[in-house]
């Protein structure tokens, strides 16, 4: 649940400027780089990501205890 809210928290603000800096480049006519275009994709998948770990904390627990008590 931590590492879900720490990636949710710590994407945002980064999300939020590399959408700013999209938006900005498109209207000015210009085009992001690659390596932008990436920084935008991962921001947004770690995003999706700790919104995923954090909502669903239970299942997550649930699977790591079944598999410890299988070992």
């Amino acid at each position: 649940m931590l590492i879900g809210a720490y990636l949710f928290i710590s994407s945002v603000p980064q999300l939020i400027s590399d959408a700013y800096w999209l938006i900005e480049l498109s209207n000015k006519g210009n085009e992001l780089s690659p390596a932008n275009k990436i920084d935008l994709s991962v921001a947004a998948l770690n995003l999706l990501i700790g919104y995923l770990l954090f909502t669903n904390y239970d299942v997550v627990a649930n699977y790591f205890n079944r598999k410890k008590e299988n070992s």
